[in-house]
C-alpha cells in the first residue's frame, strides 16, 4: 500500500512527542487517520511514533522548531500536501487552521493532557459537525470571568 492510501483525515500535532501531544495522538489514532507529529526533540518524535506504530493510524514525523516561522510554514505546507494527496480536504483551509494560535491559562489546576486530547478528539469528530467558528476555552472559565 502506498504511503498516501487509506487516510481520510490528516492531523498535525505540534508537540507530538510527549505530554498533551502524545495523549492527543493516542486519542485520535484510528483507521483512516494519518497523524503528522511535529516536535523539536527527535528522540521524542521517534518514541512517539514508535508508541503508535502498532495501531491503525499512519504516522509521519516532522522535526520542527516553533520559534522559526519559516520552519512552521514549511511543516504546515508539507502536511497540507499530505492532505491533498489523501484527498482529505482543502489544503488552504488546513494551512489557515494549522497556523492559528490559541492561548491557554489555568487557575485551579493544570489541565491534564488527556483532558485536552478528549476535547480535541471531540472537535475532530462528527459529533462536533454543527459547531463552527467557535473557540473552546480550556481554562476553567477564566476567560469568561468566573
Amino acid at each position: 500500500m502506498a504511503a498516501t492510501e487509506g487516510a481520510a483525515r490528516v492531523i498535525l500535532i505540534v508537540g507530538g512527542a510527549g505530554g498533551m501531544g502524545r495523549a492527543t495522538a493516542a486519542r485520535l489514532a484510528g483507521p483512516g487517520v494519518h497523524l503528522a507529529l511535529a516536535e523539536l526533540d527527535e528522540a521524542g518524535l521517534a518514541a512517539g511514533a514508535g508508541a503508535l506504530a502498532a495501531g491503525p493510524a499512519r504516522v509521519s514525523t516532522h522535526r520542527l522548531d516553533v520559534r522559526n516561522p519559516a520552519a512552521c510554514r514549511a511543516v504546515v505546507d508539507e502536511v497540507a500536501r499530505l492532505a491533498e494527496r489523501y484527498g482529505a480536504g482543502d489544503p488552504e483551509g488546513y494551512r489557515r487552521a494549522l497556523l492559528a494560535k490559541y492561548p491557554q491559562r489555568a487557575r485551579a489546576r493544570f489541565i491534564q493532557p488527556e483532558e485536552i486530547a478528549a476535547t480535541i478528539a471531540w472537535i475532530c469528530s462528527p459529533e462536533a459537525a454543527p459547531v463552527s467558528g467557535a473557540a473552546v476555552s480550556l481554562d476553567f472559565a477564566i476567560t469568561a470571568g468566573y
